[in-house]
């Protein structure tokens, strides 16, 4: 792999200050930071099984379409565990139609997302989080196989959502997370180049600086984000810059794109995804109602290259022509 072009990346802090609690605004405006776990924990209401079994079909993709699909055909860990032969068949039959992040790349292959799958209904089956600190109930969530930081803090915010868990966050997990780390170090210039050093004393400062910046957020910009929005506002920003392939709304488009892409392969699946989309989050970013779009990735180029931050909230994609000049909405 060759190393990153980032000569795109603006390096005054100045710069980030502005974009980053302008981005965190709009990307919670329309219903984030991972309206996909909001999607998870919705639908776990009507499951048979409890919610940390479907949150198990959906983390596993980490698609909410692919993990609807899942537990439509296997709605409860007892009924996988009780016909392992079964499920193996299911699995041969139907894993080529998954739609599965990158991220999630760790189990890809019929034999690993089957291991996965299989450990963690069994998991499911056994759950018994001790209640007594995050810290104990972290250590639990991360006995899952194979679900790694990625799938562990996801599991976590998905359980505390639903009100299993009582204890929230103290911190954005630092220790194995490169990646907002980097994003931390462009609002403070003494991480740079420090996010991928997990000695006690670079996390200790990581925890210092990240508290800073979440309190600044708070008080001077009036974001009252807790600590898993701030590390995955910090993520999906530092892809905004880098990769320039994320933007506010950007997670609506992703998961729109991957459920059509599902039933094109599966034309009998229904998917009540679409209505609970619907139910759950502002119409403005949503691609499907009036079928509108499917997939925007310039708008990922906007803030480093036009100097604004995209909102659908604010301009109408629709109306807008060049992105120059965006179409602005009559309320915004």
């Amino acid at each position: 792999m060759g190393k990153r072009n980032l000569d795109h990346v603006p390096m005054d802090p100045e710069w980030h200050r502005e974009f980053f609690p302008e981005f965190c605004r709009f990307e919670r405006l329309g219903g984030g930071p991972d309206p996909h776990m909001q999607l998870a924990v919705h639908q776990a209401k009507d499951s048979p099984d409890p919610v940390w079994y479907l949150a198990g079909c959906y983390i596993g993709p980490y698609v909410v379409s692919t993990g609807e699909f899942i537990s439509q055909a296997w709605p409860t860990a007892q009924g996988v565990l009780k016909d392992p032969e079964g499920f193996a068949t299911w699995m041969e039959a139907n894993y080529h139609h998954f739609e599965i992040r990158r991220e999630r790349r760790a189990i890809y292959g019929i034999p690993r997302f089957s291991k996965y799958l299989l450990g963690a209904a069994r998991w499911a089956t056994e759950f018994n989080p001790p209640g007594t600190s995050f810290d104990d109930d972290w250590k639990y969530i991360c006995t899952v196989p194979g679900n790694g930081r990625y799938g562990s803090m996801k599991l976590y915010e998905t359980l505390l959502m639903a009100g299993i868990l009582k204890h929230p966050w103290y911190d954005i997990r630092p220790h194995g997370g490169p990646t907002p780390r980097e994003a931390l170090g462009w609002l403070r210039p003494e991480l740079r180049g420090l996010h991928k050093k997990n000695d006690p004393a670079t996390i200790a400062l990581t925890n210092q600086v990240a508290a800073e910046e979440k309190e600044w957020l708070r008080t001077e910009k009036d974001l009252d984000l807790n600590w898993f929005a701030f590390e995955v506002l910090l993520c999906e920003f530092r892809q905004n810059v880098t990769s320039q392939s994320q933007y506010p709304g950007r997670s609506h488009d992703s998961e729109l794109g991957r459920a059509l892409a599902l039933e094109e392969k599966l034309p009998n699946l229904k998917l009540r995804l679409w209505q609970d989309r619907q139910d759950l989050f502002p119409h403005e970013p949503l691609g499907e109602v009036g079928n509108r779009w499917n997939g925007r990735r310039p708008l990922g180029h906007i803030a480093t290259t036009l100097g604004y931050t995209w909102s659908d909230m604010v301009f109408d994609y629709t109306q807008t022509r060049d992105l120059l000049y965006p179409a602005r909405r009559a309320n915004a």
